[in-house]
């Protein structure tokens, strides 16, 4: 019995024992006893265990026959069926195994809304495969409501019309990431767009000062006269000159000049 084990939850495993002597015959009055890792247990040469919780059990079992003992034991996996159910034709239905073990559907059900099958004891899924149940087999009506029970009456697996599995086996399109552009259009595709983060940048500026020419005020047409001076410049102008003359300094210079002239001309 020693090594491993693999049991589906809610399905029954079927384990078995025996004691044998020094010579291998077997010992038929040897009692045997099992632990089953759950605090469940049995007794007997072959057992049913059934799990409800996946995880992972050590099983043993000892066998006692007076003063001799005998023991062994397995560690036993237990795991959800990976089932799955869908209607491939209008044929009848598909129960699909997706596990990597071989699955055991002995006394599981199919159940309808106005009749059920039990599914004959060996029958057995390889792992990845599927399987068609014909209506002409199962004598179920042509319907999508359809539901897989365990042996113990337990819901496996369901189909209905709002939530039909997809097919074991599905072969996937490819789909190019982007739709083609329209011909008549007239833009060009871009192929990725980017989040850019843009970060502030402290930019030196360099300033220097530049002296403007000054404005000129008045401009002449080229050829052309100047304006006249306005009446209050000319004004102040006359008594500026005017001024020069009334100084005594000119005129005393104005004097001797006029005296030296007179002399020059008597000589």
């Amino acid at each position: 019995m020693s090594g491993s084990r693999d049991a589906v939850l809610e399905v029954p495993l079927h384990l078995f024992a025996r004691a044998t002597i020094k010579s291998g015959a077997v010992d038929p009055t040897a009692q045997i006893t099992w632990s089953f890792g759950d605090g469940s247990s049995g007794t007997g040469t072959a057992v049913e265990k059934l799990y409800r919780y996946a995880g992972t059990y050590l099983v043993t079992v000892d066998a006692t026959d007076g003063a001799a003992k005998a023991h062994d034991e397995m560690i036993v996996t237990a795991r959800p069926a990976a089932v799955r159910l869908f209607m491939a034709s209008g044929d009848g239905i598909t129960i699909a195994n997706d596990a990597n073990e071989r699955l055991d559907l002995s006394l599981w059900r199919l159940l309808s809304e106005t009749g059920s099958f039990r599914i004959p004891d060996g029958t057995v899924i390889l792992p990845k495969t599927s399987a068609l149940f014909p209506f002409a087999v199962t004598n179920l009506p042509i319907t999508l409501d359809v539901t897989l029970l365990y042996p113990d009456g337990i819901i496996a697996a369901r189909l209905s019309p709002f939530t039909a599995p997809a097919p074991a086996t599905t072969t996937v399109a490819s789909v190019p990431e982007r739709q083609p552009s329209p011909a008549s259009a007239g833009y060009k595709e871009v192929q990725a767009v980017e989040s850019i983060t843009r970060a502030r940048t402290d930019v030196q500026q360099h300033e220097e000062a530049v002296l403007a020419p000054a404005a000129t005020t008045e401009l002449a047409a080229a050829g052309a006269a100047l304006p006249a001076l306005s009446v209050a410049a000319s004004s102040t102008e006359r008594k500026r000159a005017l001024g020069i003359f009334r100084s005594p300094w000119t005129l005393g210079f104005l004097g001797v000049m006029m005296l030296a002239g007179g002399a020059f001309i008597f000589l």
